[in-house]
C-alpha cells in the first residue's frame, strides 16, 4: 500500500503528460507545414511570372525583328490577362501570350512596333494582386527591347 501512495505522489509533479506532448508536437508540424506550404506556392509563383516574362521577352523580339524584316507595323496589346500581338499584313503571324493571374496592368496599353523595328520609349507598371506595383517594365531607345525590374 505505502508503494502505491509513493507511486501517485510522485505523478503529483509538475511536467507535460505524454497526450500533452502530443497535442504540442501536433499543432507544431501543423504549423510547420503551413509555412512551408505558403512558401512553395510564393516561389510558385515567382517561377510562373519569370517563365512569363522570359517568354514576353522572346516574342517581343521576334515581334521587333519581323516589323524590321518584312517592314510591317506590330502591335502588342495587354488586355483581359493576355498580350496579343498583331502584326500588320498577315493575320497568321497574329498570337497571344497569357498572362499570370498573380500580376495585372492598371489599364490597357498597347506597344507599337514601327516598320522599321522601333518602338517609343516607355514604362508600363505591372501590379500584383493587391494592386501594389511589383515589376516595372522599361522600353527604352538603344536596347532593342526591354527590361524588367522587380520592385521589392
Amino acid at each position: 500500500m505505502e508503494l502505491k501512495l509513493k507511486i501517485l505522489k510522485q505523478s503529483s509533479k509538475s511536467g507535460f503528460t505524454v497526450v500533452e506532448s502530443i497535442i504540442g508536437l501536433l499543432i507544431a508540424a501543423m504549423i510547420l507545414g503551413l509555412t512551408v506550404t505558403m512558401i512553395s506556392g510564393i516561389r510558385q509563383n515567382r517561377i510562373q511570372e519569370k517563365a512569363f516574362f522570359d517568354e514576353y521577352e522572346r516574342c517581343f523580339r521576334k515581334a521587333q525583328n519581323s516589323s524590321l524584316l518584312m517592314h510591317r507595323k506590330t502591335q502588342i496589346t495587354v488586355e483581359d490577362g493576355h498580350l496579343k500581338f498583331i502584326d500588320y499584313g498577315d493575320e497568321a503571324r497574329n498570337f497571344t501570350l497569357n498572362v499570370p493571374e498573380t500580376i495585372h496592368l492598371a489599364n490597357s496599353k498597347t506597344i507599337y512596333i514601327t516598320d522599321a523595328g522601333f518602338v517609343s520609349p516607355q514604362t508600363i507598371q505591372w501590379l500584383n494582386q493587391d494592386g501594389n506595383v511589383k515589376y516595372k517594365q522599361k522600353i527604352q531607345l538603344g536596347w532593342g527591347g526591354f527590361v524588367v525590374e522587380k520592385e521589392e
